[in-house]
């Protein structure tokens, strides 16, 4: 999991070549990578074809109607309205982003296998055709989000199976080499689903999580102060040093060495 990838390629045809879905495409491959993937995927004269609205938002979204989180969706729909439905924009533009966020969620669910009512969506962009203000496309957006966080739509208990298994598999073979096909091979099903329905039932990657695990289960090695940094990031998986010290920083904000200091003063 140590290993990135340099690049993505995605073919298309060059008299429609459809350059945001490419892009998007390509962006999906990087499964290795945590939240920072779009340092790895650009274009760098095709911006007009990058998403117009935060995806990351967007899986926001997902994950809280999965979660049937109520509190955090009047949050993120408040979020929403406030970076792209100000009162002074243009009513096309409103219900053009509204229209973009309310298929992305909708497929973003789709693609985890969870049911969405077949006319949910053919309601909602009818509803946009015909609104008068961007104050209605608020409305519209908020009310499907609130459809779907209270449909009985979840994800499926052999996903949850899936989770769990890769969970167990993660826990027990911290300290060997892995990959994520790896798991996903034990687990059954194909790397992409996992990583994605993973992380939206965890909030975490299956490298995320693999990593902050490792660096839990050092804690008490770097306690007893018997071992070395780099004898430890041995016993608890990492090849590299560098890479341990780099994930523990990440989650804890100090160094192994430092947390070894502070442990000891205190």
């Amino acid at each position: 999991v140590s290993l990135y990838p340099l690049f993505s390629i995605v073919l298309c045809s060059r008299s429609d070549p459809r350059l945001y879905q490419a892009w998007h495409l390509a962006q999906r491959n990087f499964i290795f990578t945590s939240d920072d993937a779009d340092d790895f995927v650009s274009f760098s004269s095709q911006e007009e074809y990058t998403s117009a609205i935060d995806l990351e938002l967007l899986t926001s979204f997902t994950q809280c109607i999965i979660n049937k989180d109520s509190a955090l969706l009047k949050t993120l729909g408040n979020t929403f309205c406030e970076r792209y439905l100000p009162e002074k924009t243009d009513l096309e533009e409103a219900k053009r982003l509204t229209r973009i966020a309310l298929c992305t969620i909708v497929k973003n669910l789709l693609e985890l296998n969870i049911d969405v009512k077949e006319n949910l969506l053919t309601e909602c962009t009818g509803k946009l055709t015909n609104a008068q203000s961007v104050h209605e496309c608020d409305g519209i957006f908020f009310g499907c989000m609130s459809n779907l966080i209270d449909d009985e739509g979840k994800i499926s208990d052999e996903s949850h199976t899936y989770i769990r298994k890769a969970v167990h598999y993660l826990e027990t073979h911290y300290s060997e080499p892995l990959t994520i096909p790896q798991v996903a091979d034990y687990v059954g099903v194909s790397a992409i689903y996992l990583n994605r329905v993973f992380k939206l039932s965890t909030g975490k990657t299956l490298s995320e999580y693999l990593n902050y695990y490792r660096t839990t289960q050092s804690l008490p090695m770097l306690e007893a102060g018997a071992k070395t940094i780099h004898a430890i990031s041995e016993a608890i998986g990492y090849n590299d040093v560098r890479s341990y010290i780099r994930f523990f920083k990440k989650f804890y904000n100090m160094t192994p060495n430092e947390y070894r200091k502070k442990y000891c003063n205190r």
